[in-house]
């Protein structure tokens, strides 16, 4: 008779176990699919940020606190700003990673400082 019991609550264990192991994946699939079906995974993203920043790259973990860049650029102006005449400033796309204090080529971003993003 005990180990009838002892059988039953392996079973009913292992029922819970491969339940809670569905749940979580079903979850994660459903979660995946639906917070942001219109990244482009394969593209690059413009992401726009408080204080006027702009990065350019592969946008990741977008439902997380700290979504992040990869294989980032960054527009850089050269020489000073002309506000009477825009046309004459010059911009440069810079590679991410190239700095003098070589940092790796990903951004870790807050979200709440993300203003928009888009597919480029």
């Amino acid at each position: 008779m005990a180990e009838i019991k002892k059988g039953k609550k392996l079973s009913v264990l292992a029922c819970l176990i491969l339940l809670v192991v569905f749940v979580g994946v079903v979850w994660s699939a459903v979660r995946w699919w639906t917070v942001s079906p219109d990244l482009d995974r394969n593209g690059y993203q413009a992401v726009f940020l408080e204080g006027n920043q702009q990065y350019f790259g592969h946008l990741r973990n977008i439902t997380t606190r700290y979504p992040y860049i990869s294989d980032v650029y960054y527009v850089r102006q050269e020489g000073p700003s002309d506000p009477q005449n825009p046309a004459s400033n010059k911009f440069t796309l810079m590679k991410f990673g190239n700095e003098i204090h070589g940092p790796k080529d990903v951004i870790y971003l807050n979200k709440d400082k993300i203003l928009f993003w888009e597919n480029l």
